[in-house]
């Protein structure tokens, strides 16, 4: 009866919830197989040969942590396995770590002859193993049994092959025997791995011709089969802490400190014994790589000048060429020779996976044919074309299962934009680094015609990616800590010292943090010193607004329409230009009359802007920053003012809504959560990057293209630094960090109040007939400061009363006197 009801059950159910129960029974045995080797562990670590057990019976206070039972089960384990009983728990934790996780089964030797072997072998090296002289306990006494470090079982197993075997074909004394014993143990338990190894070599050498699902699970277990050649390492360091950890016991502190060197020097001639193959399992087949750092002779500025920048009250100056100038050399930055990504992963490895893949959206209901395979530096991109009727949207939705079904830290899917197609990108199993250099000499940047040219990374296929951030034309980047944010920023930086000299870029960094772009502090692209403070940050960007509104003003007297066409404008007619501009209406005629001036304009660089932690100012000065970022976000880009925003927190109190209208291209590096992914991308995925460098860049249009930033370290941001600062000094603008309001004082000390600004704050205090700091700050977005010297000059000024017990004042003027005055 119940096997024809499994038999009906087997029919009935989709393969699909056949193998959800059959993985997941494997789990929970699994799971109690973890949970019994804990057990067991605990009551092994706090063993004691005087608690009372089965052997042993007495009085005395159990002192095991598990109670009696926990005395009894350690007593009876290490009579019998002795110290193997710590070998036979981690095999068995190692199994219900292989259940829990559901990894493949391995090729080479089986796991249920490798695994006793394994086993046999540990017990009859500890059984070999004198364990009254080797120093393992402090006296004899302490070890109460009669068998050795093996247990019963072990020294059964060395009688028994001393007396049929060794005593039949030499005669040795017991030690000797012991000795040989132990030796061939080793011997052959590191043959096991190295036999294991080749037949692994073996299997791998032969080429399927069709890619069924036995080759495809074969050719998984290849990862596992790697992994697992370093298991005799790990024991044999696993074994050393366990006689640490005996040794620590406190029943074990009787006698004076006993060394240990005897079974070290036993297990180190494992490690180093030349008729022992070990090493080879634990060699990776990858070269290191060589990165020739140039030597700081090669490189020869035309003139070095003094370090100390030059303060200058005027920005006319600002603009001064500079013909010595010289860019840097690409020698400064690491090289990368390895860049083919195709041959690194061979063909038929790619097709593997693609058939698993296939079989992993089958299980699911989700049918088509891959029709393409692009590999790249992190992931492979899998095309998909769905059969008809399937919904995109359905597929998408199973990105975290499949995730977990193709064992990858990430699955990220999305519709490939222009084409019926679905792709999935899914991590590489070696992942390589991008370099800066390889971007900076390729095509893409040499004979790019963009106006300021940033190189990003590449992308899936591994072709470069430059973009414009004049056309941007500002940049808003998110990333979590350690997602590669900092080091993207440095790559965007170090692209545009590499491509513009001080004549054609400047730069305002802004650095709350005080640490990521502090490095860059005197290189001639610099208007001012590196901005730490956020409230010099809000003065910073006052200016750049101010700036902003001066070259529209020249824009417009010349008649262009961007900063581009200013400067062909300045090239083409010189620096002086006549302007006809009409000074009034002839009395007579009443025609216009026009008047030539003469004025002097120069060429004006693009200025970028870099902040590094938005959120940080926002805490601050969240209105006050608001407002610049708005306003020049909205207005610079024809004037040449491009903005970079950074943030750890894409949260909606950081990038609001005026900021995020202005900002139509973002970068999102890896970020927490689904959310954070909408508010800097509007759709999730930015959480399933993998980190270092992986971002999600999203063009003016709403376009999002994968792209894998490049690596620069800091040593390279430090020798291209240290040759800018020998090329030129910078030409730092006073007036950039310095507040007006601050330096404009009364006669009597106070701080310099606007005039309409104190009316708006007279206004508000009328109509509301109150009168407090608070109410200023909150009405008028003001700091406490700012609305303290306007209450004070309400109260001089007769308009409000001073301060009663309470701080409530009373308001003295009306708004019939206010109107009249």
């Amino acid at each position: 009866m119940k096997l024809s009801s499994l038999n009906f059950i087997e029919s009935v159910a989709p393969i699909s919830l056949r193998l959800f129960l059959k993985k997941q029974a494997k789990r929970i045995f699994g799971i109690l197989i973890f949970t019994s080797c804990i057990f067991l562990i605990t009551s092994l670590i706090s063993w004691n040969p005087y608690d009372p057990s089965i052997n042993n019976y007495n009085d005395n206070a159990v002192t095991n942590l598990l109670g009696a039972s926990g005395a009894i089960i350690s007593d009876f384990m290490l009579q019998f396995l002795g110290l193997g009983s710590f070998i036979l728990i981690a095999l068995l934790l190692l199994l219900s770590i292989n259940l829990i996780l559901q990894n493949q089964k391995v090729i080479g030797i089986p796991k249920y002859i490798r695994y006793p072997t394994f086993f046999i072998l540990w017990i009859l090296i500890l059984s070999s193993i004198d364990i009254t002289n080797s120093g393992l306990f402090r006296s004899t006494v302490d070890w109460i049994y009669l068998v050795g470090a093996g247990g019963l079982i072990g020294d059964l197993l060395n009688q028994s092959i001393q007396n049929n075997i060794l005593s039949r074909i030499v005669v040795l004394s017991e030690n000797h025997y012991k000795q040989f014993i132990f030796f061939i143990s080793v011997i052959l338990l590191a043959s096991m791995f190295y036999l294991n190894k080749l037949i692994i070599k073996f299997k791998n050498k032969r080429q399927p011709k069709l890619i069924d699902s036995d080759y495809m699970h074969q050719r998984v277990a290849v990862k596992e089969e790697r992994r697992l050649s370093n298991i005799l390492k790990f024991f044999i360091k696993m074994f050393m802490d366990l006689f640490n950890a005996i040794k620590s016991l406190p029943f074990l502190q009787k006698n004076d400190d006993v060394s240990f060197e005897k079974i070290r020097d036993n297990f180190d001639s494992i490690k180093t014994n030349e008729h022992i193959i070990i090493g080879e399992s634990f060699e990776s087949d990858e070269k290191p790589m060589n990165f020739d750092l140039p030597s700081k002779s090669k490189i020869k500025p035309k003139r070095s000048r003094p370090k100390t920048p030059d303060i200058r009250k005027d920005n006319l100056d600002l603009f001064e060429s500079n013909s010595s100038y010289e860019l840097p050399s690409i020698n400064l930055l690491k090289t990368n020779n390895q860049t083919d990504y195709n041959k690194k992963v061979s063909q038929s490895e790619l097709e593997v996976k693609a058939e698993e893949l296939k079989n992993v959206l089958l299980e699911y209901k989700v049918s088509g044919e891959i029709i393409n395979i692009k590999p790249g530096p992190v992931v492979t991109l899998f095309e998909i074309e769905p059969s008809i009727g399937t919904r995109s949207s359905r597929v998408i939705s199973l990105a975290e299962d499949i995730a977990m079904a193709m064992k990858a830290i990430s699955a990220r899917v999305a519709v490939i934009p222009g084409r019926n197609l679905i792709g999935i990108e899914l991590p590489m199993e070696e992942r390589s680094t991008v370099y800066l250099s390889e971007i900076i000499k390729s095509v893409e940047f040499e004979n790019t015609n963009h106006k300021l040219a940033i190189a990003l990374g590449k992308n899936i296929g591994g072709q470069p990616i430059v973009v414009d951030l004049s056309s941007m034309p500002h940049l808003l980047i998110a990333g979590t800590t350690g997602s590669g944010k900092s080091v993207g920023i440095n790559t965007m930086i170090l692209s545009l010292l590499y491509k513009y000299s001080p004549d054609d870029c400047k730069m305002i960094m802004i650095d709350p943090k005080m640490l990521e772009l502090s490095v860059y502090e005197g290189i001639p692209h610099l208007l001012t010193p590196v901005v730490t403070e956020p409230k010099k940050a809000v003065v910073a960007l006052k200016w750049i607004v101010k700036e902003m509104e001066k070259r529209y003003k020249n824009m417009s007297k010349i008649g262009v329409r961007n900063l581009d066409g200013y400067n062909k404008y300045i090239e083409r007619e010189g620096g002086t230009v006549n302007i006809k501009r009409q000074i009034g209406y002839d009395e007579i005629t009443g025609k216009p009359n026009y008047h030539n001036e003469e004025i002097i304009l120069r060429k004006m660089p693009f200025i970028v802007v870099i902040v590094d932690e938005m959120a940080d100012l926002m805490a601050v000065a969240g209105k006050e920053i608001e407002h610049s970022v708005a306003r020049l976000a909205a207005m610079a880009r024809a004037a040449g003012i491009h903005l970079i925003m950074a943030t750890q927190r894409p949260s909606t109190d950081v990038i609001t809504g005026t900021i995020k209208a202005n900002f139509p291209t973002r970068i999102s590096f890896q970020v927490s959560s689904k959310i954070d992914s909408r508010v800097i991308l509007n759709e999730s995925g930015a959480e399933q990057l993998l980190g270092k460098g992986d971002m999600l860049y999203m063009a003016d249009g709403g376009r999002i293209n994968r792209i894998h930033g490049a690596f620069v370290d800091d040593n390279e941001v430090s020798d291209i630094v240290n040759y800018l600062k020998k090329q030129a000094t910078p030409q730092y603008i006073e007036e950039i960090i310095r507040d007006p309001e601050e330096s404009q004082t009364n006669s009597d000390g106070e701080s310099h109040i606007e005039p309409q600004l104190f009316e708006q704050a007279v206004n508000v205090i009328l109509s509301d007939q109150k009168a407090s700091t608070s109410l200023l700050q909150r009405r008028l977005r003001i700091g406490y400061n700012k609305a303290a010297d306007i209450i004070d000059k309400m109260e001089k000024d007769g308009i409000i009363s001073e301060a009663d017990h309470v701080g409530r004042r009373e308001i003295l003027l009306n708004e019939q006197n206010f109107d009249n005055i």
